[in-house]
């Protein structure tokens, strides 16, 4: 913590890791809705895209922000988070294909 506050410190990882999240969410609006035209980025409401991603970021921080807690290494964390992040994108797609089979 670098001789930081434990309470300056945690806020300090939240509101930078929110603000970096909000900024790749922007970029990948106006990428996704304006330059490459992705049908999910026009078609929907800039105000519900940004729920969903404002809400993942705050999400993923969380997680992120727990886990920090019981790990030691950066290494180790970074595996675990992309473990995590492959294991439910696995488990998502899964349960969409369940629920929302293709049309016959």
């Amino acid at each position: 913590m670098n001789g930081l506050d434990p309470n300056v410190f945690w806020i300090n990882f939240m509101l930078v890791s929110l603000c970096l999240s909000f900024v790749t969410s922007l970029n990948m609006y106006i990428w996704g809705s304006y330059i490459i035209q992705v049908p999910f980025f026009t078609d929907t409401s800039f105000g519900v895209i940004w729920l969903l991603f404002g809400g993942w970021a705050i999400a993923q921080t969380a997680m992120a922000s727990f886990f920090q807690v019981f790990l030691d290494s950066a290494r180790t964390a970074t595996i675990i988070g992309y473990v995590l992040s492959i294991f439910s994108t696995l488990l998502a797609m899964a349960l969409c294909t369940v629920i929302f089979p293709y049309p016959m």
